[in-house]
C-alpha cells in the first residue's frame, strides 16, 4: 500500500470521510494506510504495535473470521464494523493490533456483520476500542466447535428464536443448540432471547432429556463431549408419566425429576423396588411420594433389581408382578407400608422365594379357595388363609405376613374363624403365616380319617358342639373310614353336646374290628384287616 506524507493523508481523509465521520475522527500519531473493504490484515502479520487504516464510507462486508480476535485473512473494515468501531455506511479510522492469533476462532453476529468460525490456530489481529459485547448466534448453533476448548464463551441469542434439537439436562451434548439449551436451563426465553455463557466440558457418560421452561430435550445413552450453561437452574426437569427408567440402567447415583400434575397411570411392576421398564411417575405415586393429581419431585436410584417383582395396590395405584430377575429402581422417600392385594390373590408367585412378604388385605373381602391348616398350599387365597389362621377378619382386613415354604406331604382342611379350607393329599409348595393361631381347626361330624391313612404323627381337630353321629367301625382302634368325632364320643374323649378337641393318630389298623356300644354310640364290626386310628 502506498504511503503518504501526513498532510496528504489529512487531505485524503477529508475527501474520503463523510462530514459525520470527519467530526468523530481524531488524527492518529502514526502512519495511516488507505484500504478498501476487501483488504485483509495479512500484510501486517508479524508487525509490532498498532496499525491505523481508513475504511471508506459506503463499503461492503467481506469474509471475516472470529470475534474479538480475527484471523489476519479477514477484511479489516468488516472486522471493525463487527467490533462496532465503524459502520458500513460511514467507514472511518480503524486501528488494529496484529498478533499471533488464537488457537481457534468462532464467528458471531454483531452490528449487522456475521463472521465465520475457524477451528485452528492462525495469525490474527484485534480492533482497538472494539466492543466487548458478546456476539449473536443463531438458535440452530451448536457448541461442537468449542469441544476441548478451555474457558467460557458468551453469546447473544436473538429474541423470537425457534427451538432446535438439544440433548441432556444440566449438561448438554455439544451438538445441542446453545440457545435452546439456555432456554431449557432457564437463562433466557425464546421470546426475549438474551446473553448466554457456556463452559465446554468432557461431557457425561450419558445424557437424559427432560422438560423445563417449555423446552423438551432428548436423551442420549453414551458418553459425549458437552457443555454447561452458566447460571442455569438447578431445578429438576419434568418428565412424562409414561417415562420409564431403562435409560438409567447401570448408572450410578440418583436422578431427580418433576412429574407433572394431572398425570395418568402407566404400566408399573413391583413394590418397593420397581422394574426399570416401569413408569417412574406411576411408581412414585404407588410409593406415596406424589399423587397423580398434584405430581411433584421424584428421586430414583437405579439398581440391579430383585430376583422377582410382586405387584400390590397402594395409594390408588396397582402394580404388576414379574417372576424373573430384572434391573430396577427405588423411589427415595417411598413408603415402607405394605401394598394391598386382592382376596383372590394366591402365593404361587412367591414359590421358592425367601421371605417373609407382607401385604394388606382390604376390609370387606370375600373368601376364595384355600387348602390346608397351619401350612397352606401356595395356590390358596392369602387373605382367606389369613382369616383361617386368625390373623385378620373378613370385616376388618389388615396386614398379613407370609413365609413361603416347601409345603407339606399333604394338606388337611379344617374350619376356623368362619373360613373352611380344603384337603389335598399330595406334596405341594406352601406358605405359613406370622402370628397365625396354633389352635386346631374344626371338622364336621361326618369327617373320616381316611385322608390321614399312612401319615405319621398325630392330628388334632375341634369337633363342634351339638353334632350328629355318623358311622363308626371298631372299638379302641377304629377303621379310618369312621367318623372321627363319633369315634371320639364312643371312646369317651368328647361328648356330643359339648364337642371338643380330638387328637387322631393314624395306624395300620387291626386284623378285624369288633363293634360295641359306649357313651350312646354303637359301632360296627368288620372282619378284615383295614387301616385305622386311635383317638385321644
Amino acid at each position: 500500500m502506498r504511503k503518504f506524507p501526513r498532510i496528504w493523508k489529512l487531505i485524503v481523509t477529508i475527501l474520503v470521510l463523510t462530514p459525520t465521520a470527519l467530526v468523530a475522527a481524531s488524527t492518529p500519531a502514526h502512519a495511516i494506510d488507505i484500504v478498501t473493504w476487501g483488504t485483509n490484515a495479512s500484510a501486517y502479520r508479524g508487525m509490532t504495535g498498532d496499525v491505523t487504516v481508513i475504511c471508506p464510507a459506503a463499503g461492503s462486508v467481506y469474509a471475516t473470521t472470529g470475534t474479538f480476535t480475527y484471523t489476519d485473512s479477514s477484511s479489516i473494515c468488516s472486522a471493525a464494523a463487527h467490533a462496532g468501531v465503524i459502520t458500513v455506511a460511514t467507514g472511518g479510522f480503524v486501528t488494529i493490533t496484529p498478533n499471533a492469533g488464537t488457537a481457534f476462532y468462532y464467528g458471531t453476529t454483531r452490528n449487522g456483520v456475521t463472521t465465520s468460525s475457524y477451528g485452528y490456530s492462525y495469525p490474527g489481529f484485534t480492533i482497538v476500542d472494539g466492543t466487548t459485547d458478546p456476539g449473536g448466534i443463531g438458535w440452530n448453533r451448536g457448541a461442537s466447535e468449542f469441544r476441548g476448548r478451555g474457558g467460557t464463551f458468551t453469546f447473544i441469542c436473538p429474541a423470537g428464536g425457534s427451538y432446535y434439537a438439544t440433548d441432556g439436562t444440566f449438561t448438554y451434548t455439544d451438538s445441542s443448540s446453545i440457545c435452546t439449551a439456555a432456554a431449557h436451563a432457564g437463562v433466557i426465553t425464546a421470546a426475549s432471547g438474551g446473553q448466554v455463557t457456556i463452559t465446554p466440558t468432557t461431557g457425561t457418560a450419558f445424557y437424559y432429556g427432560t422438560t423445563r421452561n417449555g423446552v423438551t430435550t432428548n436423551s442420549y445413552g453414551y458418553s459425549y463431549p458437552g457443555f454447561t450453561i452458566l447460571g442455569g437452574t438447578t431445578d429438576p426437569g419434568g418428565i412424562g408419566w409414561n417415562r420409564g427408567a431403562s435409560e438409567f440402567r447401570g448408572r450410578g447415583g440418583t436422578f431427580t425429576f418433576i412429574c407433572p400434575a394431572g398425570g395418568s397411570s402407566y404400566a408399573t411392576t413391583g413394590t418397593f423396588t420397581y422394574t426399570d421398564g416401569s413408569s417412574i411417575c406411576t411408581a412414585a405415586a404407588h410409593a406415596g411420594v406424589i399423587t397423580i393429581a398434584t405430581g411433584g419431585p421424584v428421586t430414583i436410584t437405579p439398581d440391579a433389581g430383585t430376583a422377582f417383582y410382586y405387584g400390590t395396590t397402594r395409594n390408588g395405584v396397582t402394580t404388576n408382578s414379574y417372576g424373573y430377575s430384572a434391573p430396577g429402581f427405588t423411589v427415595a422417600g417411598g413408603t415402607t407400608a405394605p401394598g394391598a392385594i386382592g382376596w383372590n390373590r394366591g402365593a404361587s408367585e412367591f414359590r421358592s422365594r425367601t421371605g417373609p412378604f407382607t401385604f394388606i388385605c382390604p376390609a370387606g373381602g370375600s373368601f376364595y379357595a384355600t387348602t390346608g391348616t397351619f401350612t397352606y398350599s401356595d395356590d390358596s387365597s392369602i387373605c382367606t388363609a389369613a382369616v383361617h389362621a386368625g390373623v385378620i377378619t373378613v370385616a376388618a382386613g389388615g396386614p398379613v405376613t407370609i413365609t413361603p415354604t416347601a409345603g407339606t406331604a399333604f394338606y388337611i382342611g379344617t374350619t376356623r374363624n368362619g373360613a373352611t379350607t380344603n384337603s389335598y393329599g399330595y406334596s405341594y409348595p406352601g406358605y405359613t403365616f406370622a402370628g397365625g393361631t396354633t389352635a386346631p381347626g374344626g371338622i364336621g361330624w361326618n369327617r373320616t380319617a381316611a385322608e390321614l391313612r399312612g401319615r405319621a404323627g398325630s392330628f388334632t381337630f375341634i369337633c363342634p358342639a351339638g353334632g350328629s353321629f355318623y358311622a363308626v367301625t371298631g372299638t379302641g382302634t377304629y377303621a379310618d373310614s369312621s367318623s372321627i368325632c363319633t369315634a371320639a364320643v364312643h371312646a369317651g374323649v368328647i361328648t356330643r353336646a359339648a364337642g371338643g378337641t380330638v387328637t387322631v393318630t393314624p395306624n395300620s389298623g387291626t386284623a378285624s374290628y369288633a363293634g360295641t356300644t359306649a357313651n350312646g354310640v354303637t359301632t360296627s364290626s368288620y372282619g378284615y384287616s383295614y387301616p385305622g386310628f386311635t383317638v385321644s
